[in-house]
């Protein structure tokens, strides 16, 4: 027996904790753990080192085991501590004052093996119990365990049958050694007389190559008298080896097969063990690569998929479980990789799973199994929140954040990519809400694809892996195409599917929606190309989508994202628009292009002309991409033209006719009007507006001025400013045209339109100035007048001369004003 204490340590630790009544008068009512139960205890014994299994007796279900199934059978749920120690007081099974007994039950029929190491798991029902384990005869316990969680294992080496006898274990918690639980179910040991099986293996591996040999090695952990080899396409002729080691060669193809090995001991010669596995040789030219197996953590009741990915396109694939010789599963070619599903999971599934591939056509040509896959129910949180804060599905050196979220506190997180931890985080300490972890790519390279997915933990207790993401990382192949099936166009209600076809085989797609984070679909196809069915589309469903492919081999390595295709989910067709490519105003003999353009894609259109007001006819053929050229024009191609979508697929679908489009043919365009803004005549310091309107689109207008051109030439609206600076802007103008696409072209002139009025601002400063100045000079005048007439009184003498001075005076006088208004006009 192994103990953690001597006997006298655990002789004093037992004395201490025992007391005249194990019930103490403390209530358990307090006890609120509600952490899900594990179900089964057991009793697990293995052959030391070996890993062969040494199996228990068989015995009766224990009473609370008996009293937890009916619990789950009543509820319909998976019972909880508290649930289970409330539904055995209701039962007045488990008295007050004391811990429900631990579970401690078996799970075979095998009795033990001399020589085994066996392993006895006691489970209890709270944390940081004091577990012991005694023994029928012995008064004291034989061993004991404070394991930090609620499963102690005790340990029997080298079982004899000394060893065997029945054995109970109880617990009680350390802060309170007076308050024991009630003795488990006893477990009656009894030692069997059949060896276990042994392992077989192959050296250097199961294929052979050219002109080598293979050894296989059959092993056990303890003595052996000798091993036996059985070939089982020669089950008349076995081998046999001391040191378990069997030489087999491949010469002329011989050596391929499925080998099984066994062994007897010295002390019982007469018997045999249990076969090993079996295990499969295979010649060079019979194997394909190895494939690897993976899957999320089982949950029990709940759905498990496990994913086969191979190397090749075009495999089969084949699940496997140990202990049975044929699949448990198999698939038809699927592509490069295969999901098997365990529709529920329960204890019955679990074991070591591998996978194999094969080739499509018979005979198959097979792979080496994968590496083998334990499946293992455990307890678990729930399953973390994960996602990105941008789309998964990137371009090379974008910057991705991946948020893994939980309700639960104070938690550590872990970050994987396809199965293997990539990164981790401690524990969210000083956040008082949810527990959150953000894990960042500043700049996304094209090996950082794959499939991530997150956990976390406290302590001794995991959660249930995170829903995967797939981050793709784009622009490493060429797009794809995206169509819709029947088209784009769908009425609500209906289904619709979008094809993408891509340019290699064997790949992974990816259906994508402007708007939406995340892609909406994944396929897998073994083809080039993949379908999406979006079924019973509403309103919400129209928009633009996208499609890519990746592989999954190589950290999801995806194409360009293919040109965006846009759904309409409604019972009528969108408008489409008619125009013409130059001018819809064309010369005789030249070439009109008519364009019928909608924003539906993948639909053909259809011309329509009027030859009376209520007729319509079709004009030529129909276009896939809404180009009607005609050529040589004539007079013949004059008139009123429309066109409306032309889907090549039955549809209740209403189409709409475009605008209509007035097509002329001429030598010269009309004439364009002119008019004035406010009006024909000047007003002082205010400026006139002409405007030249024409009846076509995409020109440019010129303006003359009394058959000249006006300052401001040409102008691309058809305005004109003109102001009457010095009087220049008074007289007749006109106007003309020229189409943009016909540069030399010109319209005929528009009619005459006189601009009159007085002189602008420069004249009007030039008036105001002569009239200061006159008056100036005429003040001048009347004082110099005034002067001489003083002066004429004072000197008589000057009386008797003769008047020509005067004369002569008021000569210059009048001369200088005469000058001055000539000056004005001048100005004028």
């Amino acid at each position: 027996m192994n103990s953690n204490l001597s006997k006298k340590k655990l002789q004093d630790q037992e004395e201490e904790n025992h007391s005249d009544d194990c019930s103490s008068g403390s209530s358990f009512h307090h006890f609120t753990h509600t952490y899900p139960v594990v179900m089964k205890a057991f009793l697990e014994m293995k052959c030391g080192g070996g890993g062969a299994y040494c199996g228990p007796v068989l015995l009766a279900m224990s009473g609370e085991a008996q009293d937890l199934r009916h619990l789950e059978e009543l509820t319909g749920e998976s019972p909880t501590a508290e649930r289970a120690f409330n539904y055995r007081l209701s039962l007045g099974v488990t008295p007050m004052g004391q811990l429900p007994k631990p579970i401690f039950w078996i799970q075979t029929e095998t009795s033990p093996l001399p020589g085994c190491n066996v392993n006895i798991l006691c489970h209890g029902w709270l944390q940081d119990l004091v577990f012991m384990l005694f023994k029928e005869g012995y008064a004291e316990p034989v061993d004991y365990q404070v394991p930090t969680g609620r499963v102690a294992i005790f340990s029997i080496a080298n079982m004899t049958p000394e060893s065997e006898g029945v054995y109970i274990c109880r617990t009680h918690i350390q802060m309170l050694p007076t308050l024991w639980s009630e003795p488990s179910n006893p477990l009656k040991l009894i030692v069997a007389d059949k060896p276990p099986k042994p392992s077989l293996s192959a050296w250097p591996s199961t294929v052979f190559k050219l002109g080598k040999a293979i050894t296989l090695q059959c092993r056990v952990p303890h003595p052996v008298l000798e091993f036996c080899l059985e070939w089982e396409e020669r089950a008349t002729s076995p081998k046999f080896s001391v040191d378990g080691d069997f030489i087999i060669s491949n010469v002329e193809g011989k050596g391929a097969g499925t080998y099984s090995c066994s062994y007897r001991i010295e002390a019982h010669p007469n018997i045999w063990s249990h076969r090993s596995e079996p295990l499969k040789l295979m010649g060079p030219a019979d194997i394909l690569p190895k494939p690897v197996i993976s899957a999320s953590p089982p949950i029990r009741g709940q759905e498990l998929q496990i994913r086969c990915k191979g190397w090749l396109a075009g495999m089969g694939f084949a699940l496997y479980k140990e202990g049975m010789q044929e699949p448990v599963q198999q698939l038809g070619a699927v592509g490069r990789e295969g999901f098997f599903t365990i529709r529920r999971m329960e204890d019955k599934d679990e074991g070591n799973y591998s996978c194999r591939t094969h080739t499509e056509k018979r005979p198959f040509k097979w792979s080496e199994p994968s590496e083998p896959l334990e499946l293992v129910i455990k307890e678990m949180y729930p399953k973390p929140f994960f996602e990105t804060w941008t789309s998964p599905v990137v371009t090379p050196g974008s910057r991705v954040t991946f948020n893994c979220s939980t309700p639960h506190q104070h938690m550590s997180f872990i970050l994987y990519k396809d199965g293997s931890e990539v990164a981790s985080s401690d524990s969210s300490w000083a956040s008082l809400g949810a527990s959150a972890a953000h894990f960042l790519i500043i700049s996304v390279g094209i090996g950082d694809g794959g499939n991530y997915s997150c956990r976390y933990y406290d302590f001794a207790i995991w959660s249930e892996p995170s829903d995967p993401v797939e981050l793709v990382v784009t622009e490493f192949y060429p797009k794809p195409t995206l169509l819709a099936q029947p088209g784009p166009v769908v009425l609500p209600g209906k289904n619709v599917t979008l094809r993408c076809q891509g340019a290699f085989q064997g790949m992974r797609f990816a259906l994508l929606q402007e708007g939406t984070l995340g892609p909406l679909q994944f396929r897998s196809a073994s083809g080039n190309s993949a379908d999406f069915l979006l079924h019973t589309v509403g309103a919400e469903d129209s928009g633009n989508y996208s499609c890519v492919y990746f592989e999954t081999t190589m950290s999801n390595r995806g194409s360009y994202l293919s040109k965006p295709l846009m759904i309409w989910v409604t019972d009528t067709f969108p408008k489409p628009r008619l125009f013409a490519e130059p001018s819809s105003v064309v010369p005789v003999g030249q070439n009109v292009t008519l364009w019928c353009q909608g924003p539906v894609q993948g639909v053909g259109y259809i011309l329509h002309k009027e030859i009376e007001a209520t007729s319509v006819q079709l004009w030529g053929s129909t276009s896939n991409d809404g180009a009607f050229p005609i050529t040589n024009i004539s007079g013949a191609s004059i008139g009123r033209y429309s066109c409306c979508y032309h889907p090549d697929w039955t549809s209740l679908i209403k189409i709409q006719p475009s605008n209509t489009l007035e097509l002329i043919v001429t030598d010269k365009p009309p004439k364009p009007s002119l008019s004035a803004s406010p009006g024909t005549v000047f007003k002082l310091g205010k400026d006139i507006t002409l405007q030249c309107r024409g009846p076509l689109p995409g020109v440019e207008f010129v303006l003359e001025h009394d058959g000249e051109e006006a300052p401001q030439q040409f102008s691309e609206d058809g305005d004109f400013v003109i102001n009457n600076v010095e009087g220049k802007g008074i007289g007749n103008y006109s106007c003309s045209y020229r189409l943009q696409a016909y540069p030399d072209i010109w319209s005929e002139p528009s009619d005459t339109l006189e601009l009159v009025g007085a002189a602008g601002p420069a004249a009007q400063e030039c008036t105001v100035g002569n009239i200061v100045r006159s008056t100036l000079i005429v003040v001048v005048v009347v004082a110099l007048g005034v002067v001489l007439a003083i002066e004429w009184k004072k000197w008589p003498r000057l009386r008797t001369r003769t008047p020509h001075s005067s004369v002569l005076l008021w000569t210059n006088i009048s001369t200088s004003v005469t000058q001055g208004g000539s000056q004005c006009d001048e100005m004028v």
